[in-house]
């Protein structure tokens, strides 16, 4: 009984050892795990899809995406409008200078174009 035991647990042993192994290395098993792998990549992609679609097709996801564009054209107008402001200020006031006579025409479209552009830069 002794023995037997004992080469029980030695053939237990080997087995546990051996039987992963062979498995892994097995060409039919890598095949069916490949397959596997390619099945799963499949129904990944198509579940994704499945819900990339549906937040699309909610409301919730266009109200959200309606007000960010509103917010950056909102945004964008301001800009627009301080730029406008200040490049009409400048203007006025080249334009002032040069009825004064104290600034060459030259000078003063010059200097309003580098108004322009400062303004813009900002």
């Amino acid at each position: 009984e002794l023995c037997r035991s004992i080469a029980y647990g030695e053939v237990r042993k080997e087995v546990e050892r051996e039987v992963p192994r062979a498995v892994t290395a097995s060409p039919a098993v890598q095949e069916l795990l490949r397959e596997h792998v390619r099945e799963l990549k499949s129904e990944v992609r198509a579940a994704a899809a499945k819900e990339l679609q549906e937040i699309c097709n909610e409301d919730k996801y266009h109200r959200v995406n309606g007000a960010f564009l509103k917010s950056l054209d909102d945004r964008a107008n301001a800009r627009m409008d301080r730029l406008e402001k200040k490049s009409a200020q400048a203007i006025e006031k080249i334009q002032k200078s040069a009825e004064q006579g104290q600034l060459p025409l030259v000078v003063a479209v010059l200097a309003a174009v580098l108004a322009a552009f400062a303004a813009f830069r900002r």
